[in-house]
């Protein structure tokens, strides 16, 4: 059988490459991206500012909100806050609910019993990559903080950290926030991760998302950032266009194990990657989320490697990714990181 090189944007024909720890197939079809006038994606309607007088989170208990877990500047009084960790309004789990676990075949039921906080930040305009370093820093520490009290709490399994920007990207409020959930679940695409990671561990002795990052770097063509920690690539199986994937280069299964150090590096590196993807792709709405270890098990999940994934709002699902999970990404990978990149190619 004929070996197939690997697809580059001058390629013509599509590729289908199976996510190696999601075990979910992607089609890369770069032609499809002209579809569009010269190639580019549609434009983006100007974000719209919300008016911060009746922003809900401008004045935290005038809005009904609860008393805040904690705020930082550590130890300075709360009127001086700018960044402040307390339950959400309207959450999706709560402390409330009962904790069960039913069989009733063919369905399985667990109480909704976690958490549901969010993490705001004072700036009304300032998303992530316009933060400060120390309050980019402050926001991942409290969300490591806030980790570390979930997980002390009988039930929960895993603590899921994300960050929504616009409306596209499932943002109900403008002012910048950050959600943490405690699940008394692992969720699926974690679980599946973790399974493939600990079967290439055991095979290997070695990491699979160390080995992402060795190939990410010998390639060299899809690394959209690096420093002496952190290194951030366009996965070669991305199941989004411009999809990105920020690792820290030292093995680490626990985003919430860090030091001080290491969460102002992390920052840092956040900061650089979301804003080339803003300054390149004209500000897009996207998410990010922290994939660690879970709560549980904490022996058995040395073989893991915590990472944040960047997903922009560029496209949207339809008929076939919807009916068959196979999603079409019409920007390659390689693309994808030479237009990140752009102006910031030779710091590399």
């Amino acid at each position: 059988m004929k070996k197939i090189k690997n697809i580059s944007h001058k390629d013509e024909y599509p590729q289908l490459r199976l996510h190696p720890t999601l075990g979910e197939w992607v089609v890369i079809a770069p032609r499809r991206s002209l579809r569009h006038a010269a190639g580019s994606f549609p434009v983006k309607p100007p974000r719209v500012r919300a008016p911060q007088n009746t922003c809900p989170f401008e004045d935290l208990r005038a809005s009904g909100n609860a008393a805040p877990y904690f705020w930082f500047p550590s130890g300075a009084p709360l009127s001086r806050w700018t960044v402040q960790v307390l339950e959400n309004k309207y959450p999706a789990l709560s402390q409330t609910q009962a904790r069960y676990r039913r069989q009733e075949p063919p369905f399985t039921v667990v109480g909704g019993n976690g958490f549901h906080d969010i993490i705001i930040a004072r700036d009304h305009d300032k998303n992530f990559p316009r933060l400060s370093v120390r309050s980019a820093t402050d926001i991942l520490r409290a969300c490591g903080r806030r980790y570390c009290d979930m997980a002390r709490t009988r039930g929960i399994a895993y603590v899921s950290i994300f960050h929504n920007w616009g409306p596209t990207a499932g943002a109900t409020v403008y002012h910048p926030h950050y959600q943490i959930i405690g699940l008394p679940v692992v969720p699926t695409d974690v679980a599946r991760s973790l399974v493939a990671s600990r079967a290439y561990y055991r095979k290997r002795g070695e990491c699979i998302h160390c080995a992402y990052i060795a190939d990410a770097k010998k390639s060299g063509d899809r690394v959209v950032y690096e420093d002496a920690s952190m290194i951030a690539f366009t996965p070669f199986a991305s199941r989004h266009p411009f999809e990105v994937v920020l690792f820290p280069k030292k093995h680490e299964p626990y985003f919430e194990a860090m030091d001080e150090a290491a969460y102002a590096r992390s920052a840092r590196a956040l900061r650089a990657v979301l804003g080339r993807i803003a300054h390149s792709l004209n500000d897009p709405d996207y998410n990010f989320f922290i994939h660690t270890a879970p709560v549980a098990g904490k022996r058995a999940h040395g073989h893991y490697h915590w990472h944040i994934e960047i997903v922009p709002h560029t496209h949207v699902d339809a008929g076939f990714e919807l009916g068959t999970g196979i999603e079409i990404n019409s920007v390659s990978p390689q693309d994808a990181a030479r237009r990140i990149r752009g102006r910031h190619a030779h710091r590399l």
